[in-house]
């Protein structure tokens, strides 16, 4: 169990296929976590595995545990930021 709360868990969705999965993300401030590009790259072939799909493999929303919702703040090529919505 994550006690100091550098890390916590992302449940990312598509609406589409119906299906969901987890990524951790890693606290950078208040309300604001970040994940690497190649554990978004994996996270988003769980969530669509198919390559002519058009879905954009996250359509739906990103929440915590708690149901907090959080959005895409800013993405490079070696993370993509989250900040609570």
């Amino acid at each position: 169990m994550n006690t100091d709360n550098t890390t916590i868990m992302l449940t990312l969705r598509n609406d589409f296929h119906n299906t969901e999965t987890r990524v951790r993300a890693s606290r950078l401030r208040d309300n604001c976590y970040a994940v690497a590009t190649r554990v978004w790259s994996r996270a988003c072939g769980r969530l669509c595995g198919m390559g002519d799909c058009d879905c954009g493999s996250v359509r739906g929303p990103i929440t915590d545990k708690t149901g907090r919702r959080y959005h895409a703040e800013q993405w490079d090529h070696e993370s993509i930021v989250f900040e609570a919505a």
